[in-house]
């Protein structure tokens, strides 16, 4: 079981963390969760992704990929209020 969140600023420092967890664990018992120990998904400046964050994963139509959408800017800086 993974459960990811939207974490830090909401500049180029936006990312995304994960928690996981055993399928068959007491999702309710907070020591079942794993949180990772850095950003799962962060800004890479080589490839013009700067902010990533909010996100889904699904299953394609013919259940033949697992596809995560996520949102993110091609620029570094943002011009007034960044939210």
């Amino acid at each position: 079981m993974f459960l990811s969140y939207s974490a830090s600023a909401t500049d180029f420092n936006y990312c995304m963390g994960l928690f996981e967890a055993d399928i068959d664990a007491d999702l309710l018992d907070v020591t079942s969760w794993l949180k990772s120990l850095t950003a799962v998904l962060s800004t890479d400046e080589s490839i013009s992704i700067y902010g990533p964050g909010h996100n889904s994963f699904m299953v394609s139509e013919e259940d033949a990929e697992t596809l995560f959408v996520f949102h993110a800017r091609t620029y570094k800086n943002i011009i007034g209020d960044p939210l």
